[in-house]
């Protein structure tokens, strides 16, 4: 017991320096295809970036959706996408 009280003292979680909130707008649709073809805002992405000492830092986006036995992974780089920078400390926010 003590030694796993030891631990827990030093055992720390990952902290990533990016930090994406996705928000999605109800009402839910089940089908994907509904969130790419409506005029409507229907996903927010709030994405801060936490390293304040670190300027103009070119970041990519990955979609992973998992659930009910589904897993759907976006291509590890999208030809076309804008390209999307942050600045440390700041956050940006992105609309689908």
């Amino acid at each position: 017991m003590l030694i796993l009280l030891i631990f827990s003292l030093f055992a720390k979680a990952q902290v990533y320096p990016i930090q994406v909130t996705p928000i999605l707008t109800p009402p839910y649709n089940l089908k994907l295809s509904s969130y790419a073809t409506t005029t409507d805002i229907k996903l927010r992405l709030n994405i801060l970036f936490r390293d304040a000492n670190e300027l103009n830092r070119q970041v990519r986006l990955k979609l992973i959706i998992k659930g009910q036995g589904l897993n759907i992974q976006s291509q590890q780089f999208v030809m076309g996408a804008p390209l999307v920078f942050l600045n440390g400390g700041n956050s940006i926010q992105l609309t689908i």
